[in-house]
């Protein structure tokens, strides 16, 4: 089956996976489950037009990329490389470097979001996934409560498996009443671009008084960043740090996003699961975002696909994605933890 964006009639097409979101999380799913030859739809919202932040990517991203024949995203020109970057935690500026090997240094990536999703979702309809840009999407639950596809505006696609990749948002969560479990008060990260040349290269994490910045160069002349205020009702006021405020331009007009640390339980059930953020939340400072939505896509089609062809019975595989998705969680929050105690003011939240 091709895939193809825009396709004129879904209505009744089944499959053995539909995936909602086509983001890295979506697009990991649909990649390797159309790589164990089942079938799969991928159901997003039209692009969107505004600027999204998860540009500074680990280098253990690229032996996942080529796993899922996904590599050559980061070939494009645009895409710039890092050694490591520098952090200035407790007072002191320093560089941290992602080691090495026999080969040399080990380099992360810089990547504009919007080309590095895109090239995402182009490998996928190359690998036979049929994609379709939808509004509204609900879950179709049968008299047992089990998820047996999905409805848009556009008709229905039935599905032996339900996927949501649809993000923070949890919508396959909130319309199965699924717990959603909130590890810290509520945050809110600011994000946004702005034009022009820093004083020195490289990523760089500050450590501030009520919270911290990242700053990243993604593109000549252009620097991401990211403030994170532990006090969330300040944060709709907060602009680009004054590094950058003063050296240029806006770029891009700075949004918001609800990082509160948090969890839906459990992560798969009766004909559904949930990768990337709809599966778990935490704030950038994890620096795992995209690398979990990757992982998190591929162990979920990994489980699906051993289901699905008899490789091995559901609870079981069900079970061990379960398992990897709670570690996965609770592991990054004592990182996290551990990070934050390391500031001046460390937030007490954050030491419970």
């Amino acid at each position: 089956m091709a895939g193809q964006d825009d396709l004129h009639d879904v209505a009744h097409l089944f499959v053995d996976v539909v995936i909602v979101g086509a983001g890295p999380a979506g697009c990991a799913a649909a990649l390797w489950a159309a790589s164990e030859g089942l079938s799969v739809c991928m159901l997003h919202r039209p692009e969107r037009r505004h600027y999204s932040p998860g540009e500074t990517l680990h280098p253990a991203i690229e032996p996942l990329l080529r796993q899922l024949g996904a590599h050559r995203v980061l070939l494009d020109p645009g895409v710039e490389r890092h050694e490591g970057h520098f952090v200035e935690w407790n007072c002191e500026r320093r560089f941290q470097p992602f080691g090495g090997d026999a080969d040399g240094p080990w380099r992360g990536f810089h990547v504009c979001r919007q080309m590095f999703d895109g090239g995402l979702r182009t490998a996928a309809t190359d690998a036979g996934v049929v994609t379709h840009e939808v509004g509204r999407v609900e879950p179709m639950v049968d008299d047992h409560g089990t998820v047996i596809g999905v409805r848009h505006a556009g008709g229905t696609v039935p599905a032996r498996v339900v996927v949501d990749a649809a993000g923070a948002g949890h919508w396959l969560s909130r319309a199965l009443g699924l717990p959603i479990c909130r590890r810290s008060p509520r945050l809110v990260a600011r994000y946004g671009l702005v034009s022009g040349e820093r004083s020195h290269d490289g990523p760089l994490l500050t450590a501030e008084s009520d919270g911290w910045t990242w700053t990243a160069p993604v593109a000549d002349g252009t620097i991401a960043w990211v403030r994170l205020p532990f006090d969330c009702a300040s944060a709709a006021a907060i602009g680009a740090p004054a590094e950058l405020a003063s050296i240029g331009g806006v770029a891009a007009i700075a949004r918001g996003a609800d990082v509160t640390w948090r969890s839906v339980t459990p992560v798969a059930g009766p004909g559904y699961v949930l990768v990337g953020d709809a599966a778990f939340v935490l704030d950038p400072l994890s620096s795992h975002g995209v690398m979990h939505a990757i992982m998190s896509g591929m162990m979920a089609a990994d489980m699906i696909a051993k289901h699905l062809v008899g490789r091995a019975p559901i609870h079981v595989t069900q079970a061990a994605y379960i398992d990897w998705s709670t570690d996965r969680f609770n592991t990054d929050i004592e990182h996290l933890r551990s990070m934050y105690a390391q500031m001046p003011n460390p937030p007490e939240w954050a030491m419970q």
